[in-house]
């Protein structure tokens, strides 16, 4: 058979369509957000190893967009800022908090064929890393939200972790929230065709 790789995004793992009366349009998104007993199987799923990746389908839209009646608000959710600390907290409730660092970073590198650069911390892999305060909480509010649109799918959480440093190639980029640094992309090609 052919190869087969199966990921999830933080909302389907923490919230279920009875959240829709908190959240609102901020939480509309493809696919729709299902009840309880859904939610339940994806993060048994990604217990398992069924699931092997978290990504964050970061699909922001203005606020002004998204307060629009459900039918008329656009789908899609600011993911980036609140997918670590999610990861986390979920990992830590599941009993490994090392699980994160595998859902995020490690399975992905290697979907991509990227795993001889990306997605662990060794000699000469790319020095991008995320440095995490566990006394810290991550509450995820409008007014912490950097991206363009403030309300987030995941709105009214709070997560046991928040990042405190973020580096690039060795370099610092982030710290607390804010940008420190200068990021810069640069073309990365996979280690097999």
């Amino acid at each position: 058979g052919a190869p087969l790789s199966l990921e999830t995004c933080p909302q389907y793992l923490w919230l279920c369509d009875e959240d829709y009366g908190r959240v609102g349009t901020a939480m509309k998104v493809f696919p729709p957000i299902r009840t309880a007993g859904d939610r339940d199987a994806l993060v048994e799923g990604l217990s398992q190893g069924t699931i092997g990746i978290v990504a964050t389908d970061h699909a922001p839209h203005t606020d002004e967009e998204k307060a629009a009646t459900l039918d008329e608000a656009p789908a899609g959710s600011p993911g980036v800022q609140t997918l670590y600390a999610s990861c986390l907290e979920l990992a830590h409730r599941l009993g490994d908090v090392w699980r994160a660092p595998r859902w995020v970073s490690e399975a992905p590198a290697v979907l991509a064929g990227l795993q001889e650069s990306k997605g662990t911390i060794a000699v000469g892999f790319d020095a991008d890393i995320v440095i995490v305060d566990p006394s810290r909480l991550t509450l995820v509010r409008p007014e912490i939200m950097r991206s363009r649109q403030h309300h987030s799918a995941l709105n009214g959480l709070d997560f046991g972790f928040s990042v405190h440093e973020v580096y690039l190639r060795g370099m610092l980029i982030a710290r607390d929230g804010k940008t420190v640094g200068r990021a810069s992309g640069r073309l990365v090609r996979p280690a097999r065709s």
